[in-house]
């Protein structure tokens, strides 16, 4: 008898389950039949500025992070990259974007004053 109850039961979810995910299958293609892609940003777009505040960070990542700021589609922005006096290896990960427009490159010397002079 126990077992009869179990398997009505499994069946029943079993079922419950088949129903909710064929609703939500049928739900997802008559949603995706009407998306539209996203228009480009009009060249009247607000200037936007991108901080990337940095203090001892390797250069690969320094490197990543500027390379995926500046290969966005975006047409109007600027990066700002606040160094707050990081070791020298940290400094020569900037030389190679010093030349870009784009980027505006911000190094404190010291962390003097109360919470590192913020």
């Amino acid at each position: 008898m126990a077992n009869s109850a179990v398997t009505v039961l499994s069946l029943g979810l079993s079922l419950l389950f088949a129903v909710y995910a064929t609703r939500y299958y049928a739900y997802s293609i008559v949603t995706l039949r009407n998306w539209k892609p996203v228009d480009p940003p009009p060249e009247e777009a607000a200037f936007v500025t991108i901080l990337l505040p940095i203090y001892n960070e390797p250069a690969r990542l320094i490197n990543r992070l500027l390379n995926a700021c500046v290969g966005t589609e975006f047409p109007r922005y600027e990066i700002i990259v606040a160094d707050d006096s990081s070791d020298p290896e940290t400094l020569r990960a900037y030389d190679a974007w010093k030349d870009n427009p784009r980027v505006k490159i911000v190094h404190r010397d010291t962390r003097e004053g109360f919470k590192g002079g913020a």
